[in-house]
């Protein structure tokens, strides 16, 4: 009989609100640009569709901690490199998706290196860039679960906190 994964339905839940926020804050725009009737309903749909990112990196971080911690502690070696290995595919699926965006800019023959890194932004490469520091963090993470969780928490706290003010 095959081994079921472990699976948590909180997480799931959650990542499902945050596709269906990130549905909401892509499409919403166009839907009440087509349904000016029902403009009063625009902020609080699209101020809903705002939490997507803030929950996809809490599932992200959650997903993480609760799969890779107790693997990473048994096996460092294998765990790291199979991260790795996840990291690179992601990254060359997000290369993949802005073949669009290089192809116009040799198109209209744009050499300025700012429009090319413009032209690779993608949610998925800030994932690829996660995952490749994961092990770093998860070195980490696994001296003092709790206290070094603690020390980031609060260190990323204070950095967002501060790179706001800019």
């Amino acid at each position: 009989m095959a081994t079921q994964k472990r699976r948590l339905t909180a997480i799931d839940k959650t990542r499902a609100f945050a596709i269906l926020c990130m549905i909401t804050i892509h499409f919403g725009p166009g839907v009440f640009d087509r349904l000016p009737s029902l403009d009063f309903l625009m902020e609080p749909v699209l101020f809903l569709g705002r939490f997507a990112t803030t929950a996809f990196i809490i599932v992200f971080g959650i997903t993480i901690g609760y799969i890779y911690i107790d693997k990473y502690i048994a096996a460092p070696g294998p765990v790291s490199k199979k991260i790795y290995a996840r990291a690179r595919l992601l990254f060359i699926y997000a290369i993949i998706i802005c073949i669009p965006n290089y192809i116009n800019l040799v198109i209209q023959g744009d050499t300025n290196p700012s429009h090319w890194l413009y032209g690779t932004y993608s949610i998925l490469n800030y994932y690829a860039i996660a995952l490749f520091t994961l092990p770093l963090w998860l070195r980490f993470l696994t001296k003092s679960l709790v206290r070094n969780s603690l020390i980031l928490g609060a260190s990323f706290w204070i950095l967002g906190y501060l790179l706001l003010q800019l």
